[in-house]
C-alpha cells in the first residue's frame, strides 16, 4: 500500500520494469508471471476457476482526493511466455474501487475490456469532488465460466455506487462471439495518473 505525491503518476511499477511484482499485491507464482517481450517486461495472468479470488491488484491511501484521474493500461491475449494468441479474445475483468476511509460513499468502477490478439490500449477517466482520505483499489482478474453478474460489486461493496466507466482509448478492441475463458492475457505499461490542478 502506498501514499504517492499530490498529482501524477500513483502505481508502484505499473510497467514491471522492475522485473517482478514489487508494488503490487495477491498474485502466486503459478498464475501469474512477469516476462520479457519487445524490450519491456509484461506481466501474464493465467485463467483460474471462478471464485478463486487470484487477483493482481495495488492499493492506493489519498489524502487529498479531489481531482482528474485517468487510468490506462495495455493488454492483448497471451501465452505462458507472454506471445499473442491469435484469433482468440478475452473479457478481462478490471475494476477500480474507491474505499470510503472519510467516511462517504464508496466508488466502484467497471472498466470493461477486451483483450485481442493484438496490443490494445484502453484509457478510462473519473473525476472526485468534495472528498478527503481515500483509498484507491486497482485490480486485474481472469476467471474462467464467469456469470452474467460478475463484473457487480462483492457482498461486502453493496452500499458502494456502481460506475461502468468508457474507454476512450484510441482503438477499441471487439469481443469474439465466443469469448475463450480458458485463454491467458497479458498486461503492460499500467497508469493511474492524477492531473495538477487546472
Amino acid at each position: 500500500m502506498t501514499e504517492k505525491q499530490a498529482h501524477g503518476e500513483l502505481l508502484v511499477n505499473g510497467n514491471f520494469a522492475i522485473g517482478d511484482f514489487s508494488g503490487w499485491m495477491s498474485w502466486t507464482p503459478e498464475d501469474m508471471a512477469i516476462v520479457p517481450q519487445e524490450g519491456k517486461n509484461i506481466a501474464v495472468l493465467a485463467p483460474v476457476p471462478y471464485g478463486a479470488k487470484v487477483v493482481l491488484r495495488q492499493l492506493i491511501d489519498r489524502e487529498s482526493s479531489d481531482g482528474a484521474y485517468v487510468v490506462g493500461y495495455w493488454l492483448r491475449t497471451s501465452d505462458k511466455q507472454g506471445d499473442a494468441v491469435r484469433g482468440v479474445t478475452r473479457k478481462a475483468t478490471i475494476n477500480l474501487v474507491i474505499h470510503p476511509t472519510d467516511g462517504g460513499l464508496g466508488q466502484f468502477y467497471i472498466l470493461s475490456t477486451v483483450a485481442t490478439s493484438s496490443w490494445v490500449k484502453h484509457v478510462f477517466r473519473f473525476w472526485i469532488e468534495g472528498r478527503a482520505n481515500q483509498q484507491f483499489e486497482l485490480y486485474f482478474k481472469n476467471e474462467k465460466l464467469q456469470p452474467q453478474d460478475a463484473a457487480a460489486p462483492p457482498a461486502e461493496m453493496d452500499n458502494y455506487t456502481t460506475v461502468s466507466l468508457s474507454d476512450d482509448g484510441p482503438d477499441l478492441a471487439t469481443p469474439n462471439d465466443d469469448d475463450d475463458d480458458n485463454c491467458a492475457f497479458a498486461l503492460r505499461d499500467a497508469v493511474l495518473f492524477k492531473f495538477p490542478p487546472a
